[in-house]
């Protein structure tokens, strides 16, 4: 009789050892298969963001490559999409379509919607829209400012002098600006010919603190360039108290389609300022005789 329960006790020793190495075991395996499933959702979150962000890059890009005359049709909503190489959105003249090509195994489409509109300031102070562009020094930029008659120029490197061109149908005008008693210049370089610009408190209507007004009737641009080291500079408008047209605001948003249902998006925003001419063109403008 002792043999007997002696036998059945190490058989339940035996089962409880093989329950709690099946336990182990299986906790191993859970471990690993969630582990296993959350690098491939990773994998799959990675690739579906790397994909939809390369749809909306795809846009912007075919975007930035159109003609003016085919993004003013596209910010006025008078485009023919079909002209542009995209698919109309039926009933609606804001956007147009770019489809990719996918592999006939893919079950997910690519495509961009895309849009324009123009802009006329980068950056709002208070209630007043302004022009801001970072330059290098030495790099210039070219402000339209069809219809103004005052505008008021600040920059924020008090180190930095400016040098701005005003040119028109009839006549160009050039002076040069630095901060008050903020540059100081080299003994072969004279500051004779710049003019003093206002130290303002970064108010309304005042984005930098180093500003001069300017009168610009007549003027359609104005040609802006920093001297010494590299600043922020700003065009604010004062009459009228907005600026003509810029550019284009260019948006492109990627998605991923699957059976007509729209499961991943990103969108990206481009502003494409008008063309500015190099800064070496300031020399034959300038020139005395023929530029070769």
């Amino acid at each position: 009789m002792n043999r007997r329960f002696k036998e059945l006790n190490n058989n339940g020793q035996a089962l409880l050892f093989v329950v709690v190495a099946m336990t182990i075991a299986l906790s191993v395996g859970v471990a690993i298969s969630s582990r296993t499933l959350q690098m491939s959702s990773r994998v799959s979150r990675t690739d579906t963001s790397a994909r939809v962000l390369a749809a909306a890059e795809g846009g912007i890009d075919r975007l930035l490559d159109q003609p003016t005359v085919l993004l003013d049709r596209l910010a006025a909503k008078t485009q023919d999409c079909t002209e542009l190489g995209f698919t109309s959105v039926t009933g609606d003249l804001t956007r147009c379509i770019l489809n990719f090509q996918k592999a006939p195994s893919d079950p997910i489409e690519s495509r961009a919607i895309l849009s324009a509109r123009t802009f006329n300031h980068t950056d709002i102070m208070g209630s007043t829209g302004y022009y801001a562009t970072n330059l290098l020094p030495g790099q210039s930029k070219n402000i339209e400012l069809t219809g103004m008659n005052n505008i008021r120029i600040c920059w924020q490197n008090s180190s930095a002098a400016i040098e701005y061109i005003l040119y028109g149908p009839v006549t160009t005008e050039r002076n040069f600006l630095k901060a008050s008693g903020g540059v100081t210049f080299s003994s072969d370089i004279s500051s004779t010919g710049f003019s003093d610009a206002s130290s303002e408190a970064i108010r309304e209507g005042y984005p930098m603190p180093n500003c001069y007004n300017v009168a610009v009737t007549g003027m359609t641009g104005v040609r802006i360039r920093s001297i010494f080291q590299n600043s922020e500079v700003a065009i604010v408008p004062v009459d009228p108290t907005s600026l003509p047209v810029q550019g284009y605001r260019l948006y492109s948003r990627g998605e991923l389609v699957q059976e007509d249902d729209v499961k991943t998006t990103k969108a990206i925003v481009v502003y494409r300022s008008y063309s500015s001419a190099p800064a070496f063109f300031d020399y034959a403008i300038f020139s005395n005789g023929d530029t070769p």
